[in-house]
């Protein structure tokens, strides 16, 4: 039974039509982007040209009424065969033969019960393929369909009808499986391959619609029926009958609009950014496992630190034709791992090493440290003075001194005297006691002042390291030995130029044999990073600039946006993050208050979409008191409002389609708003208007009651608004008829007398549809 269903709506996170399935884990969400055919045809005879003539009733003008069963190659059920003889022959016909079809066309449709019942779904098209589908293959389905107009009431009242396309390996008629009540796409042998909407335009012509599915088993069979579940279907509707014609399969392959995904996670505590790469005139959704993410419809999703690793994150955009999808897994392994306290390595990665970590504190104790501090040019000891049996770990700063276990340290001339060493000891029990920390002193020979320069743009090498001994005035009497983190020797003077972000080492030695190491860290600021979105126009023209916005992960406000285009031979700076650019191809480059840049680019400013709408009209050229048809053609579906100028020459200024009477040569004009911004636009045709009064004025006529010729009158034109007087005369001047209108004399006077036969003189005076009043006059035959 068909029946109204409702619609997902795939941005509300809801399962609008209660099948269970949210969003985009609901194929009536999944975007059928467009697909490039690339096999054979595989139906027979799709256009219905092909016809049985063997049958009496499929020869010469085929009456539709006993069409069913015609056209070769097709099963069917209760199904007319259009064609333009027999309808225009039968001008009775309820549906007229719809225009600009190609020869013949099918005529099918679902109806009610006499009694108001439930809509049936009773008809079908159902052929067996050229060759089976191919599992796991794309194909695409097209055909024409239309809803023509009715002349009697209750028929294809519904704004659009739902189609469903069936595949199945049983040759059974589709109607034959299943109970009467049960939707052909609920038979057991046939499986649901895509469904598509076609529109009622009320221009009664052709419109082609195609879907594109993925084959899920190899089908001989193929069949078109309504669907069980329309999307609208009005109470007082009694029957939905609409055309059917070129109906193809092929084979096809998928050409989704071109995109790519920008991801962005500088680490476990910081927001995960996605963008789109191409964005403008998009239409974009983002969805988390399927469910859409309820308002974010931009180019870059923000999701907060905490995401869950592995969520599955899609977005879906769709353009004016066709559309696409993404996906993306977030996987940051930002599994816990523990601080293991005793290896020098940060393994949670917070930041922090071994007793630096809180995971790794331990109480304060007496223990004592017995210290050797004559450590120039002898060695630095530590032996550590304790009554707790347990294990003995030594660390320096925090960090743990790998296999250092024993009770005694001597850490020689290798002491950091830029940080602290203490001992833990961890009992029997698991607990932990940590000595005093002991900083060693640094003599004064080994006292620097130290001064740095970091790095000024990431990636720059332009950072310096200086050490300027404080006691001493004899720089020369020092060795210095700069290193790298990976051991490599940079130089042996008191200053490192020249250098990146990084960590680096600095041994100084005196002649007397007393060392000092030291390390250091130079930083860098974080990289520019520049995502440049061109979006669409508000309201498309052809003079409309196009926003490019420069997203950035800096937290500056003040950055300059230097951008060109080379072809057209544009450039310029800005401060501001958004640019209003006319079509093109840019590139540029950001600079920071550091004086760091970055690049960017290219990204293409594609001209705006003008809405593709057209004026047509049966004719350009009329004469005056003539009609035109005019409509407005394209994308109309959006149209929010329509009026045509000037209103006064228009039966329906307000109308997509009307009638027109011009007076004159004139441009006519029709404003239209579109598009969600509710855009305002204009289109014009121009009308010529010839001066043709056609007026016919009989010479002769013949009042004597045979029912022919009895009366005298005039014939207008199209162009005559009425005809004001109307006088005759006899050959001598004699007034004997006057009328203020065009009634017709009859040849007798006032008072019921007969005028003899002869010649009188006629005069009139009329208005034309334009205003203008014109005089004619000549001679009247009377016979009798």
């Amino acid at each position: 039974m068909l029946s109204v269903c409702p619609t997902e709506d795939c941005s509300n996170a809801t399962d609008d039509d209660g099948d269970g399935l949210i969003d985009l884990n609901d194929p009536d969400c999944r975007c059928s982007p467009l697909a490039e055919v690339t096999g054979e045809e595989l139906i027979f005879n799709g256009g219905f040209e092909q016809l049985d003539l063997s049958r009496p009733e499929c020869q010469g003008c085929i009456s539709l009424y006993d069409s069913d069963g015609c056209p070769l190659g097709w099963t069917q059920n209760s199904i007319n065969l259009h064609s333009s003889c027999f309808t225009e022959s039968n001008p009775a016909i309820n549906i007229g033969y719809i225009a600009f079809s190609n020869g013949n066309y099918q005529g099918m449709g679902g109806l009610t019960s006499l009694a108001g019942g439930p809509r049936i779904q009773s008809e079908f098209l159902q052929t067996t393929l050229n060759t089976p589908l191919i599992p796991g293959q794309t194909y695409q389905f097209s055909g024409n369909f239309d809803l023509p107009t009715a002349s009697q009431s209750g028929i294809n009242l519904a704004s659009s009808h739902r189609m469903v396309i069936l595949g199945s390996n049983s040759s059974e008629a589709l109607n034959s499986q299943g109970s009467a009540g049960t939707c052909y796409e609920d038979r057991p042998a046939w499986e649901p391959l895509g469904y598509f909407d076609f529109s009622n335009n009320a221009n009664d012509n052709f419109g082609t619609y195609t879907i594109s599915f993925v084959a899920p088993a190899a089908y001989s069979e193929f069949a078109l029926a309504s669907a069980c579940c329309q999307p609208d279907s009005p109470a007082e509707e009694t029957l939905s009958y609409y055309g059917v014609d070129e109906l193809s399969l092929r084979q096809a392959t998928p050409t989704p609009l071109d995109n790519q995904l920008i991801v962005s996670a500088a680490g476990c505590d910081a927001e995960v950014v996605i963008c789109l790469s191409q964005s403008a005139g998009l239409v974009i959704q983002w969805y988390r496992e399927g469910i859409a993410l309820i308002g974010s419809q931009e180019p870059c999703l923000i999701l907060p630190a905490n995401i869950s690793d592995g969520s599955l994150i899609q977005v879906q955009f769709s353009g004016q034709d066709n559309c696409g999808l993404l996906d993306t897994v977030i996987n940051r392994d930002c599994s816990f791992t523990p601080e293991i306290c005793v290896n020098g390595i940060d393994d949670d990665e917070d930041g922090l090493v071994d007793l630096e970590d809180p995971e790794c504190s331990c109480q304060d104790s007496s223990l004592l440290l017995e210290i050797d501090e004559n450590y120039c040019p002898t060695e630095i000891s530590l032996s550590l003075q304790t009554n707790t049996t347990g294990q003995i770990q030594w660390y320096a700063g925090g960090t743990a001194l790998v296999g250092e276990n024993s009770a005694q340290i001597n850490l020689g001339a290798t002491a950091n005297l830029n940080t602290t060493y203490r001992a833990v000891v961890s009992d029997t029990a698991g607990v932990c006691f940590a000595t005093p920390a002991f900083w060693p002193s640094v003599p004064d020979e080994l006292q620097f002042i130290w001064t740095s320069k970091v790095a000024m743009c990431w990636g720059d090498s332009n950072a310096c390291l200086t050490a300027e001994p404080i006691f001493s005035t004899e720089p020369a009497a020092y060795n210095y030995s700069w290193t790298n983190a990976a051991g490599s020797i940079l130089s042996d003077t008191a200053q490192l130029k020249n250098i990146p972000a990084g960590t680096y080492a600095l041994v100084i030695s005196t002649a007397d044999g007393c060392s000092g190491n030291f390390s250091f860290t130079v930083s860098q600021p974080d990289r520019l990073t520049i995502f440049p979105f061109a979006d669409p126009a508000d309201c498309p023209t052809e003079n409309a600039a196009v926003r490019l916005r420069l997203l950035t992960n800096s937290s500056e406000s003040n950055l300059e946006h230097c951008y060109f285009d080379s072809q057209n031979n544009i450039s310029d700076c800005s401060l501001e993050n958004i640019l209003y650019l006319s079509p093109g191809i840019y590139e540029g480059y950001s600079t920071n208050t550091n004086g760091c840049e970055t690049s960017w680019g290219p990204v293409e400013i594609s001209p705006p979409e003008m809405p593709a709408t057209t004026i047509n009209v049966n004719q350009e050229t009329i004469s005056l008191g003539e009609t035109l048809n005019i409509r407005l053609d394209g994308q109309t579906g959006q149209l929010d409002s329509v009026q045509w100028r000037p209103a006064e020459i228009f039966s329906c200024p307000n109308c997509l389609t009307s009638t027109a009477q011009p007076i004159e040569s004139q441009m006519i004009y029709v404003d239209y708003s579109f598009g969600p911004t509710a855009c305002a636009y204009t289109d014009s045709i121009f009308i010529s208007t010839s001066e043709n009064r056609y007026l016919f004025i009989p010479n002769t006529f013949s009042p004597n009651f045979d029912g022919i010729n009895d009366r005298w009158k005039i014939y207008p034109g199209p162009a005559v608004e009425r005809v004001i007087r109307t006088t005759i005369y006899s050959r001598w001047g004699s007034l004997i008829y006057q009328d203020n209108g065009n009634t017709g004399w009859a040849g007798i006077s006032d008072h019921g007398k007969a005028f003899s036969a002869g010649i009188y003189v006629y005069q009139l005076d009329v208005l034309f549809i334009d205003g203008r009043i014109k005089s004619y006059s000549g001679d009247l035959l009377l016979t009798r």
